[in-house]
């Protein structure tokens, strides 16, 4: 599944609201990494004079053993649609049959659940077509690692920002009780930042809005120090 369609932290088990460039770069590095490799494998595959035909790739799936399932065939006037699981990554292919030039435009192939697809040409060897699969399904770990490792460094910010959290919070307590402030400290849990909320007499309140993320305790500091005491 796309990343973009998806609730901000919660596909990923984060407790953080992760900001949207944040996910687009990461979306962008996994569209880039992915056509890369699907060039680079398209290269290798072999053509032949026939146009191909679904069914041929199906026949050979079914005789490959059981790392490879068939797990739909549907063929009719204006399309061939087959559906594989090899190695536990699910394909669609297809291939327009109406009208007869459509033919022309490729065997369209995609990885469910990811964005990843690929055209290959309508003369494509059944044979170069399933090891073309069988390479992609080979190198989907790897693929996968990519939001593997973002995700573990979101995690690593993700407590840096919980320990950032609780000094400022220990802060807040000490100088604000001392100068006999009333106060809220909160972890917004949006985009790594806090935010304290400061109740002067006379209606007034005063807000920051702190990023855990930075060296915010001189600044702060210097702030708070300057207030003039309530005691």
């Amino acid at each position: 599944m796309s990343i973009l369609g998806a609730p901000l932290g919660h596909k990923f088990g984060l407790n953080y609201n992760i900001d949207w460039d944040t996910l687009e770069k990461l979306e962008r590095a996994r569209i880039r990494y992915s056509d890369e490799k699907v060039k680079e494998l398209l290269s290798s595959v072999e053509e032949q004079e026939a146009a191909c035909s679904l069914a041929d790739v199906k026949e050979i799936i079914e005789n490959a053993g059981e790392k490879y399932v068939c797990n739909k065939f549907e063929s009719n006037d204006f399309l061939e649609e087959l559906r594989v699981t090899i190695d536990g990554t699910e394909f669609k292919l297809s291939i327009s049959l109406f009208p007869k030039k459509k033919k022309d435009t490729g065997i369209s192939m995609s990885v469910k659940d990811e964005n990843l697809r690929a055209t290959l040409s309508c003369r494509t060897k059944p044979e170069s077509i399933v090891k073309f699969l069988e390479e992609i399904a080979s190198w989907m770990p790897e693929y996968k690692m990519i939001e593997e490792k973002w995700k573990e460094e979101q995690k690593k910010k993700e407590l840096a920002s919980d320990i950032a959290f609780d000094l400022l919070k220990r802060f807040a307590e000490e100088k604000l009780e001392s100068k006999g402030y009333s106060f809220t400290v909160e972890n917004t849990r949006y985009q790594y930042r806090a935010r304290i909320r400061i109740s002067i007499p006379k209606g007034i309140e005063i807000t920051f809005m702190i990023s855990l993320l930075e060296d915010f305790y001189e600044e702060l500091s210097q702030i708070v120090n300057s207030l003039p005491s309530r005691i």
